[in-house]
């Protein structure tokens, strides 16, 4: 039997075409689609390939049809038996979401506007909270989000820490091929003989579903107005503002000489009327968030006719029209600055040139070329050529060990052409203003719980704080290849096939950690390492899928434990561009790279206090008001660096100093160090499985004697161009016996 999908939407059925479009997607991937709706006063028939089913509401308007819409729809969704729930906008997102939950099944929500900043609901703050409390409890429960443009996917993203696709509403290209094709002016004369509009007049349009008030129709017929006769302006469907308009035409006595209004229309016919145009209107004001980001579909229908367009600086629709070339923007739609733009796209030399942008613009955005995101999409809520990668942290934050690992084995996913879905967990707000994004790679940010010491719980806190609700749906629903980063990701249900990836032994690293602390931290770091311990044999009783480990060492750990699946040696996936620079340092400076709450790179960071005669630079985040003060005196300290400036860090100072307190994993930071460091002044514990030699410019240490042993001699050595191809050549050699790469393609 096929899948089936249920897929939920409030307004009418006959008229959404975005729907339609989406609907018909479905089915031609195989889906049984049954579209849920309800009946209008005035609904009409329709005729359809796939199951539809109307509810008869009792209310039309108001919250009291919101709230009997979403029991009808709750109460259908119950008794039906689908595959796949779809949510269209926020007002059918409830019930789906409780569905999706109750029957452990994926939920795809597609959101066509940015629905809280739209303005019948910005501008009533009691409905607009009663909206948010809904969309802060539903979103991050989707599984697989999408809408209309970048601003709102960018601004969701921000918020619920989630990527959400982005099909724009670009309509089909029409079956017997664009109007504008052959003998363009020989076809526009004949529509406009067949729609009985002028001949020698330039004729203006505006057309959508909601010519509404702040839209730009009242300015754009004043405009017409103003030119008394130049131009013929079509008003082409339906909505708020119409009657207001009409009152307007006829106090000029022009109704029939300047202006037709037109109600609205079938596709063809608003395809003929758009093509009889010379320039189309797109003259939203930017009153609301909504609008501000807002992408018109009758941008694109203009387009398809093979018509310029004039619109108002609104975000998504500025930055097609400046790459496109295919019309112009105005700063603001008064009627004057309406009649120049017009004037200006109108002279001959400047129409043609917009005129055939227009037609190259509607062989790119067209349906065809759009609907590959939704496929794209189904494909990973199958599972095809998908990988789901669970990351202990967020990867917005600085970039070291753990972080470094997870992007390297997006990188080698990517190169395979992998669709990539990325979990990870963030302890603080999911609100990010500046969220990662790569393309190819959908991002759902999940929250830790909140922490509370229980002594007596067996599962550790690293991983029972991840081990969340939405996080155990989110591993039930997934489809594909499954990656797992550590057993700080294991909490949740994995697949049989899944990956485990060992980073370093969990319990013997807390051990560690015990070791350096005092007080009530080392206490919880032991019970930590004790519980972890624990976690481990069971995960080596019970794995099934392969496991990964970084090192040798860390590989015979897990076997010892007699796991059921034996681990093998898969070396760090992640790599760096090579940037080695080939002149001598300007300063005699020593980076310290790392994540500073970390006890470890605290040490590090005070054993560079100990050097003398050296510049000190702290690059990562997480110092305490201690350390920094500590430092204050001698340390440049450089908070949250970006990737691309930490890259530079490395390559300018004239060492990179990497410690370690254990023999545990590899030090990531030392892989970057040799790609792009002059010199690195390494801890023999970052050393113990780096089979590295003499010319990999590498100086070791053991305490802090030998480590003002080693910045000596790291200070005294030379550095040129052929040091710097000597260091090149072998450390490129070092590197092929350490790295790792995606395996299982």
């Amino acid at each position: 039997m096929p899948s089936s999908i249920a897929i939920s939407v409030i307004n009418d059925l006959h008229s959404d075409q975005r729907v339609h479009r989406t609907c018909t997607v479905w089915e031609e991937r195989g889906y049984e689609v049954i579209l849920i709706g309800r009946n209008y006063p005035n609904s009409k028939e329709l005729n359809r390939n796939y199951k539809i089913h109307r509810f008869n509401c009792f209310w039309n308007k108001g919250p009291l049809f919101y709230l009997e819409y979403q029991i009808r729809l709750w109460a259908f969704l119950k008794n039906l038996k689908v595959d796949v729930y779809f949510s269209n906008d926020l007002d059918t997102l409830l019930p789906n979401v409780f569905w999706s939950l109750r029957n452990k099944l994926p939920l795809v929500y597609d959101s066509h506007e940015y629905f809280l900043g739209s303005p019948e609901i910005e501008s009533r703050p009691v409905i607009k909270f009663i909206w948010s409390i809904a969309e802060k409890y539903a979103v991050p429960k989707v599984d697989f989000p999408v809408t209309v443009n970048s601003s709102i996917s960018m601004q969701y993203h921000r918020e619920y820490g989630k990527s959400f696709d982005v099909v724009r509403n670009i309509p089909l290209s029409p079956s017997s091929g664009f109007l504008f094709r052959n003998d363009s002016e020989q076809e526009k004369e004949r529509i406009r003989v067949k729609l009985s509009l002028p001949l020698q007049k330039t004729i203006w349009i505006i057309q959508g579903a909601g010519i509404n008030i702040n839209r730009g129709a009242e300015e754009l017929l004043g405009a017409a107005i103003a030119l008394k006769g130049k131009v013929f302006l079509l008003i082409v469907g339906n909505g708020d503002v119409i009657p207001k308009l009409k009152v307007t035409a006829i106090s000029n006595s022009m109704n029939n000489e300047i202006v037709r209004f037109v109600p609205r229309q079938s596709l063809e016919s608003l395809r003929e009327y758009t093509f009889a145009a010379d320039i189309g209107f797109s003259l939203d004001k930017p009153k609301s968030q909504n609008y501000r980001w807002s992408l018109p579909n009758k941008l694109f229908d203009y387009w398809q006719a093979g018509i310029p367009v004039v619109s108002t600086d609104l975000v998504e629709v500025s930055k097609l029209i400046k790459s496109t070339r295919a019309g112009i923007i105005i700063e603001n739609n008064s009627i004057k600055s309406i009649i120049e733009a017009a004037n200006n796209i109108s002279k001959p030399k400047n129409y043609q040139k917009a005129k055939l942008a227009a037609q190259e613009a509607a062989k790119i955005y067209n349906w065809e070329n759009e609907k590959k995101v939704w496929n794209n999409l189904i494909s990973r809520l199958e599972g095809i050529k998908t990988i789901h990668i669970w990351s202990m942290d967020r990867l917005e934050t600085t970039s070291y060990g753990g972080i470094l690992e997870v992007r390297g084995q997006i990188e080698n996913a990517l190169k395979h052409n992998l669709q990539i879905i990325l979990y990870a967990w963030s302890k603080k707000e999911i609100w990010n203003d500046n969220p990662m994004q790569i393309k190819g790679v959908q991002f759902h940010t999940l929250p830790r719980k909140i922490f509370k010491i229980n002594l007596t719980k067996r599962i550790p806190y690293i991983v029972s704080s991840r081990a969340s609700k939405a996080a155990s749906h989110k591993s039930i629903i997934q489809r594909g290849m499954v990656l797992i980063n550590g057993p700080h990701c294991s909490g949740v249900f994995q697949p049989i096939n899944a990956i485990l990836r060992l980073h370093n032994p969990e319990a013997s690293y807390y051990k560690s950690l015990a070791i350096q602390s005092k007080g009530f931290r080392s206490l919880y770091f032991m019970w930590e390492s004790f519980r972890l311990r624990k976690w481990e044999k069971k995960l080596a009783k019970e794995w099934k899928g392969e496991v990964w480990a970084l090192t040798n060492s860390d590989s015979d750990y897990w076997n010892r434990m007699a796991p059921m699946s034996k681990s093998k040696v898969v070396g760090p996936m992640k790599t760096f561009e090579f940037n080695i620079s080939e002149f001598e340092a300007d300063k005699k400076t020593l980076l310290v790279p790392g994540k500073f709450s970390v006890i470890e790179n605290e040490n590090a960071a005070r054993i560079s206090l100990k050097s003398q005669g050296w510049e000190l630079i702290w690059a990562g985040h997480g110092a305490s008001s201690s350390l920094k003060t500590e430092g204050e005196s001698r340390v440049t300290y450089i908070d949250n660096p970006n990737d691309k400036y930490i890259s530079r860090l490395f390559s300018n100072a004239h060492a990179v100093l990497v410690h370690a307190d254990h023999k545990l994993g590899i030090k990531l930071k030392l892989i970057q160090a040799l790609y792009q460091a002059r010199f690195i002044i390494a801890h023999e514990n970052s050393l113990s499985e780096i089979p590295f030699c003499s010319s990999d410019g590498i100086f070791s240490y053991q305490d802090v004697d030998t480590f003002i042993d080693a910045l000596n001699l790291a200070g005294k050595a030379k550095w040129n161009s052929l040091k710097a191809l000597e260091i090149l050549e072998s450390r490129k050699k070092l590197l092929s016996k350490i790295q790792g790469s995606i395996q299982f393609i």
